[in-house]
């Protein structure tokens, strides 16, 4: 039979025959498997032309039916020239099998280079974003020093008056200048805790969760983009909890592991590692990979500056990634290794972040301490779940996930009460077992 209609078609053909020999083929396969068309006329079966990928391949033609067409999903290929993304279309023509081969390769790499566009596009968008906020926020602050300026003014002099007052023995206008001094501070004091409501609405993301989440759904979304292929990846993870805005912990987390798959792209053996520490104060996430390093640690974080090629990147991911962390009351830094990149995302302990975001004493807003509420537990969603119900019930939560020296942390932080969930079986003292709607509801009737 005459296959000569194929040698128009500008994709590689081969026809096959009942024992999967090859009959035919047009001109296109020639440049498309880099081989001569004498050498492939060499070719008997399809392992000759598909190498490791051939299984593959012959699954897919046997399992064509008679009815109808078989068109593939994306599969990739080795030839003998190059890898292929490709998409087969398989049908019968007179017992012969047809095989049509559509070439995605470069529709795919535009479509992963548009992915990275994208997620550039992003980051400097929310740097845009960012600096709008700094220049509203100088703005702020101009309003409010001028603001606290006058009755700082008014109660330094009043200060001064009431020193007079006092050596002169003048009880009565004593007396009423320290009431005015008193409304003074009570007006400046009320400027900030107004400022601090401002900051309060920005922060209205955090929540509880576990940073071991936060790392698989990085590592998650950036396999679905096809990064991690042929990268060894080691993750070794303890369970630790942080209280800040997942979503831009991820961000974070995806551009510096980011930052790694670029750093290591020409190494013939590619390694990421990512770990955790946990320490008296803190809860530290090490990412490390083999790549080519970093010089100048030093410059790394200021905004625009890159060391990839022109094009490749806008400079302002780590600016960026140091500014969330900043804002988490954590802090991202660089630590020197002898080869590849080492950046060190560090956190609070959550209960030491729960006690200061909950205290409004030690953020100046009461001139009391709320009563100290110890909650000991060891999931997530439950945990989360108390501090989005309780944050504005005017009690200090100290949400704890720690069990090693439970009890020595429980009275440094001199707890009024103590909670044990009933999810969780470690001992201690004094504290009473309950559910978290049992918590709750406790807290919430003895504030009534």
């Amino acid at each position: 039979m005459s296959y000569q209609l194929y040698d128009h078609l500008q994709m590689p053909i081969i026809v096959l025959s009942k024992s999967y020999e090859i009959v035919y083929f047009n001109f296109i396969c020639s440049p498309f498997f880099g081989l001569p068309p004498r050498k492939l006329k060499k070719c008997n079966d399809l392992s000759e032309l598909f190498g490791n990928s051939n299984t593959k391949v012959l699954k897919l033609v046997e399992s064509l039916s008679e009815l109808a067409p078989t068109v593939s999903e994306e599969i990739l290929i080795q030839t003998p020239k190059q890898d292929y993304t490709v998409v087969f279309k398989l049908f019968l023509e007179k017992n012969n099998v047809v095989m049509q081969i559509q070439d995605f390769s470069i529709e795919r790499l535009l479509h992963e280079k548009y992915k990275q566009q994208i997620i550039e596009l992003k980051n400097t968008h929310e740097q845009i974003v960012k600096s709008d906020k700094l220049r509203a926020l100088g703005e702020l602050i101009a309003g409010i020093s001028h603001e606290i300026s006058s009755p700082l003014m008014v109660a330094t002099d009043l200060a001064y008056e009431l020193e007079e007052m006092i050596h002169q023995h003048k009880i009565d206008p004593s007396k009423k200048a320290v009431t005015n001094l008193q409304d003074e501070i009570a007006r400046i004091k009320q400027i900030v805790s107004n400022m601090q409501s401002m900051s309060k609405a920005e922060a209205k993301d955090v929540e509880v969760f576990s940073l071991k989440t936060a790392v698989d759904k990085a590592i998650s979304f950036l396999n679905d983009l096809s990064l991690l292929d042929n990268i060894s990846v080691d993750i070794k993870l303890s369970r630790s909890f942080a209280l800040a805005s997942q979503s831009k912990i991820e961000q974070v987390i995806i551009n510096l592991i980011k930052n790694s798959i670029d750093a290591i792209s020409k190494n013939e053996k590619k390694e990421i590692k990512i770990y955790s520490e946990i320490n008296m104060h803190s809860q530290l996430i090490h990412i490390v990979d083999n790549g080519v390093g970093i010089k100048n640690t030093d410059e790394i974080f200021e905004m625009f500056y890159t060391t990839k090629e022109y094009g490749e990147g806008t400079g302002l991911g780590l600016s960026i990634s140091q500014k969330i962390m900043e804002d988490s009351h954590g802090e991202l830094r660089c630590e020197p290794i002898e080869q590849g990149a080492h950046f060190v995302m560090e956190f609070p302990r959550l209960d030491i972040e729960s006690f200061t975001t909950t205290n409004e004493y030690l953020k100046g807003a009461k001139d009391y301490e709320d009563k100290k509420i110890f909650i000991l537990g060891d999931d997530e969603g439950d945990l989360n779940e108390l501090f989005q119900k309780l944050k504005g019930e005017n009690v200090v939560l100290i949400l704890c996930d720690n069990f090693e020296g439970v009890e020595a942390l429980k009275d440094a932080y001199l707890a009024d009460e103590s909670y044990r969930l009933q999810s969780n079986q470690t001992s201690l003292s004094g504290a009473s077992v309950k559910t978290v709607s049992e918590i709750i509801k406790t807290i919430r009737n003895e504030n009534k």
